[in-house]
């Protein structure tokens, strides 16, 4: 599932100095553009991984070995939980790139309180899938909020529509 992650984190690299001179600039309606046209090739992209996974995951974790394939459950869910965080878009970048980043303080504390809450709970009832279930959740939420500070501090909103 981290794979997917990568593949974000590279396809916010390679954009990342265009968002940040659009930033600067001001010119809105093009950081709008960009930001709409890296949101649509983070979730069509991570999307498509995830697919892939659903048809050859269990193929692919049988390369580790047998032991390897009962974890297929736990990686969709964490491979959906990729999924939600493409779908904000670039979202955490834009607001440290926008000068918000200490606005993203308080949601990271709070997302990590929340991560611990939930594995206190999941896994005590549900092993490794609460695990699982525990960071979909709580990436859910954080990805959320970020995409919320988005548009109410940069008036952009991220689509992948």
């Amino acid at each position: 599932a981290m794979l997917i992650s990568f593949g974000l984190y590279a396809i916010d690299a390679f954009t990342g100095p265009e968002i940040a001179r659009l930033l600067t600039t001001g010119k809105r309606t093009e950081l709008q553009r960009i930001v709409n046209r890296v949101t649509r090739l983070r979730f069509w992209s991570a999307l498509a991984a995830l697919t892939i996974l659903g048809f050859a995951g269990t193929e692919l974790l049988g390369l580790f070995g047998d032991e390897f394939v009962v974890g297929y459950s736990i990686l969709m869910i964490l491979a959906t939980a990729q999924l939600i965080q493409a779908a904000a878009g670039p979202a955490t970048r834009l607001i440290s790139l926008s000068g918000h980043q200490n606005r993203s303080v308080l949601v990271f504390a709070v997302a990590i309180l929340v991560a611990i809450v939930l594995v206190v709970i999941l896994v005590p009832l549900f092993g490794v899938r609460g695990a699982a279930v525990a960071t979909l959740l709580d990436t859910a939420l954080w990805v959320g909020w970020m995409r919320y500070l988005v548009v109410r501090h940069l008036d952009i909103r991220p689509s992948f529509l």
